[in-house]
């Protein structure tokens, strides 16, 4: 029986959510305070195996990949010698791909479009203000005094957003201390030497912090920085940060720290925080997924891809007719456990690649002695994991 259900948020994990459910003929109401994602999406996402089988599953897989480039290495090497360390080929000898590139822009405007062309999604723009659940039956306010019913609401809002704010008893969830601060830039390719708009994602390990860059379709190179806050046991404030910023980026051979589009007005930075982890995705009649539920530290390139099979795993839950009901608690348990380890493992790798600075030459050491016989069996598991 087809029931309504509301999605608030409609980033790529609550476009791919309200994809799965309309594939399984449920009427779907999407609500959020922005009417243009896509717009607003800057830079791109890496995804490899397992989010591609995932948009597969939800009808974007085709129409995701016109704002792809594959790529087909991945390096991880040193600033300070310009050794590598790890060579890894993403091909199809290894089963690694497909492993592509996609702008995030290209990413929300495909599974956008795929949700207005579906007569069971319905688009609201407009700011929930409050959610209320019951046995059977879940309310949501809006800012305009809407009140909206549904069987069921789902939350991609975000870890501090009002439904995960409803599973955890109305506590607001806190980061904790940020550790690093992320410097983000686009920089064109045609900009730079020719290697860099090679197919491959590099990463660079660094004393102070990381560099990890990769090409995008539209002729941009995706570039971001990584710096720990504390430094010799001193925290580091904004201007710290894009200091030690400039010093990892003038250390890369092929980058020119004084390019226009690497200046301080051209970044985006944010803190790198660390999340409390959830005991539960549900209760009632508020589910929460994507980075609600889940916020993944970016070190296995599988922030985007996991959101993804959240929608593909639930659709399939829901394939042999279960209704939502019977297909939540099943759908939950699967992933929870799944989300565990993947966790657990971008934990390790973040150790991997920001470890305390004095610690940072051991580190080139032990990932240069043992990375190719460790790194490609942990992320072959990760990134080619059915869903």
């Amino acid at each position: 029986m087809a029931e309504q259900v509301i999605i608030i948020g409609n980033g790529g994990a609550g476009l791919a959510m309200a994809l799965a459910l309309a594939k399984a003929n449920h009427h779907v109401t999407i609500i959020s305070a922005k009417q243009a994602p896509a717009d607003r999406m800057l830079g791109g996402v890496q995804m490899a195996a397992n989010g591609w089988s995932a948009l597969r599953d939800l009808g974007c897989y085709d129409a995701v990949w016109q704002y792809a480039k594959r790529l087909e290495l991945m390096r991880i090497m040193t600033l300070s010698h310009g050794h590598t360390l790890v060579s890894m080929p993403l091909d199809e000898a290894h089963q690694r791909q497909p492993y592509a590139s996609v702008t995030r822009q290209g990413l929300i405007k495909a599974m956008s479009a795929r949700t207005l062309a579906s007569t069971l999604i319905s688009h609201v723009t407009a700011e929930v203000m409050h959610i209320e659940s019951h046995a059977k039956q879940a309310v949501v306010f809006d800012s305009n005094e809407q009140e909206y019913q549904a069987d069921w609401v789902f939350g991609a809002d975000g870890m501090m957003g009002l439904c995960r704010q409803y599973i955890d008893g109305g506590e607001m969830a806190k980061p904790k201390l940020a550790s690093r601060t992320v410097h983000r830039f686009l920089v064109p390719l045609d900009h730079l030497p020719a290697v860099m708009a090679s197919a491959s994602t590099s990463v660079w390990l660094g004393r102070e912090g990381h560099i990890v860059h990769y090409p995008l379709s539209n002729g941009m190179l995706n570039l971001v920085v990584i710096t720990h806050n504390s430094i010799n046991g001193r925290t580091n404030g904004h201007d710290s940060c894009w200091a030690l910023a400039e010093r990892l980026l003038d250390a890369h051979p092929s980058l020119d720290v004084n390019h226009p589009s690497l200046a301080s007005d051209q970044v985006h930075m944010m803190a790198l925080q660390s999340w409390p982890r959830c005991d539960s995705w549900v209760r009632d009649r508020v589910v929460v997924t994507g980075d609600s539920a889940h916020q993944m530290p970016p070190h296995l390139a599988q922030g985007t891809g996991q959101a993804l099979i959240d929608a593909a795993s639930l659709g399939r839950c829901l394939a042999d007719g279960k209704t939502i009901a019977d297909a939540i608690p099943l759908w939950a348990g699967q992933r929870m456990r799944r989300i565990r380890a993947v966790l657990a493992s971008a934990d390790q790798a973040g150790l991997v690649f920001a470890p305390p600075p004095l610690l940072s030459p051991i580190r080139d050491v032990m990932v240069g002695l043992g990375g190719m016989a460790v790194m490609p069996r942990i992320l072959d598991k990760i990134w080619s994991d059915q869903l």
